[in-house]
């Protein structure tokens, strides 16, 4: 993973943050998401501080990724049922 690549990460996670602060009422599925986007932030803010991202910082960060789209799926669905 390279470090354009990173930015599109972290617009998703703008993007995600300001769904949850909008859009979740639910407080148990908000907790979750907004600690894993806190896990989320924390990895791209290494690699950016590095200037780099080594195999071990793609698989947490694909990871952690997978996590939180799970979560945002979830949250959509209820929003959507409401």
């Amino acid at each position: 993973m390279e470090l354009p690549r990173l930015a599109a990460k972290q617009k998703r996670y703008k993007d995600i943050l300001e769904f949850t602060s909008k859009e979740v009422q639910d407080p148990a599925l908000r907790t979750a998401l907004l600690n894993t986007l806190a896990q989320y932030r924390l990895a791209l803010a290494e690699c950016w501080k590095r200037g780099t991202v080594s195999g071990e910082d793609s698989t947490r960060i694909d990871s952690t990724e997978r996590e939180l789209e799970n979560l945002h799926n979830d949250a959509r669905l209820r929003t959507a049922q409401k």
